[in-house]
C-alpha cells in the first residue's frame, strides 16, 4: 500500500499545523505539500508542489504520479467579496480531485475539510450534531454544503471520504482575516509602538465554539485511521464562548493599555448569534481537545510578538 500522504492548502493556517502533526505521527510516510502559493518554510522532508487545484488535468496528473494513500483537502476559500469564488474554489477543486482519485488511485482516503457555516442559524441553543439540518446563511456555507453533498455523492459510488467540520479554528499562524487574529494583530502593533488608538472591533455579542488548530488536525488524522467511511464529523470543543470573552482573554495579555471601539465596517451580515457543536461522534473515536483557550490565545500572540506584523 502507498506511504505518500497528499496535503492540499499546505502553505496555509491549518496545513503547516497538519504537517507537522503528521511527520510526528507518521514517520514513515512521504508528505506531498500542495498550494498554489509558494511555502515560507517547507520542511527539507516534504515533497512541495506548485499547482492550481482548478487545473483538473493539472490535479489527475499530480494523483497519478503520485498515488496518495491519503489526502487531506484543506485548500479553499472562506473571504471573497465575488459570491461565485467561494463554489470555484470550494467546490471545484474538491471535484477534481474527487475525478482524479476515481480514474487514478481508487483505493485512497480523501478528508475534505467543511465548516460549521453549513448549518447556519441553529434552531435553539443547543449543541449542533452531524444530523442537524444545512441550513447556510452565506454564500460561504452554501459552497461548503455543496461541497459536503460532493463528497457524499463520491462515497456512494464506493470512495473512501470523510468530511471534517470544523468550527471557529485558533491558534499561531490564524490569518488577520479571522476575528480573534485582528484582535491580536492590533494589538501587537499597538505594543510595539506602530500604530495607537483604540482597537477596532465588530460583533462582540456572537457565541462561537473555538478549538485550538493543532487539536483540530489530531482530530483530522484520526478520522482517516478510526472514522466511518462516507462520514461527517464535527471538530469542535462543544462549548460557546463569547467573542467579547475572546477579546477580553487578548486585552488581558496586552503589554499596553488598549481600548476598544466598535467598527460598523466589521460588522458581518449573515452572522449567526449562536454557533456551538457537539463533538461526541469525534470523541468516540479516542479524540478530546487537550489545549485551552489561553494556552492558544497566548500562543498566537507569542508568534506574533516574535514576527513583524
Amino acid at each position: 500500500m502507498s506511504d505518500v500522504v497528499l496535503v492540499t492548502g499546505a502553505a496555509g493556517f491549518t496545513g503547516r499545523h497538519l504537517m507537522d502533526h503528521l511527520r510526528r505521527a507518521e514517520p514513515g510516510a512521504t508528505i506531498v505539500a500542495v498550494d498554489r502559493l509558494p511555502m515560507a518554510a517547507c520542511p527539507a522532508e516534504v515533497d512541495f508542489r506548485s499547482l492550481d487545484l482548478l487545473d483538473a488535468a493539472a490535479v489527475r496528473r499530480l494523483v497519478a504520479e503520485t498515488q496518495p494513500a491519503v489526502v487531506y483537502h484543506l485548500a479553499g476559500l472562506n473571504k471573497s467579496d465575488d459570491p461565485a469564488a467561494f463554489f470555484r474554489v470550494n467546490v471545484l477543486t474538491t471535484l477534481h480531485l474527487l475525478e482524479a482519485l476515481r480514474h487514478e488511485a481508487p483505493s485512497a482516503a480523501l478528508l475534505a475539510v467543511g465548516s460549521a457555516a453549513e448549518y447556519g442559524p441553529p434552531p435553539d441553543d443547543g449543541p449542533l450534531d452531524e444530523e442537524a439540518p444545512l441550513r447556510p446563511a452565506t454564500a460561504y456555507g452554501a459552497s461548503k454544503a455543496a461541497q459536503t453533498l460532493l463528497m457524499r455523492s463520491y462515497a456512494a459510488a464506493g470512495l473512501t471520504t470523510f468530511v471534517a467540520r470544523p468550527f471557529n479554528l485558533l491558534g499561531p499562524g490564524l490569518p488577520p482575516s479571522m476575528a480573534a487574529a485582528a484582535f491580536a494583530h492590533q494589538i501587537v502593533l499597538r505594543e510595539q509602538g506602530l500604530a495607537d488608538g483604540p482597537i477596532r472591533v465588530g460583533n462582540l455579542a456572537a457565541r462561537r465554539d473555538f478549538l485550538d488548530v493543532r487539536d483540530a488536525v489530531r482530530g483530522y488524522h484520526l478520522i482517516v485511521r478510526r472514522g466511518a467511511a462516507g462520514g461527517v464529523y464535527n471538530v469542535c470543543s462543544g462549548r460557546a464562548v463569547a467573542v467579547q470573552a475572546l477579546l477580553d482573554r487578548l486585552v488581558g495579555m496586552a503589554r499596553c493599555p488598549v481600548s476598544v471601539t466598535m467598527d460598523p465596517a466589521r460588522l458581518q451580515p449573515g452572522d449567526v448569534p449562536l454557533s456551538v457543536g457537539d463533538n461526541r461522534k469525534l470523541m468516540a473515536l479516542g479524540w478530546a481537545p487537550q489545549i485551552s483557550l489561553e494556552h492558544s490565545l497566548a500562543d498566537m500572540v507569542a508568534e506574533l510578538r516574535r514576527r513583524p506584523v
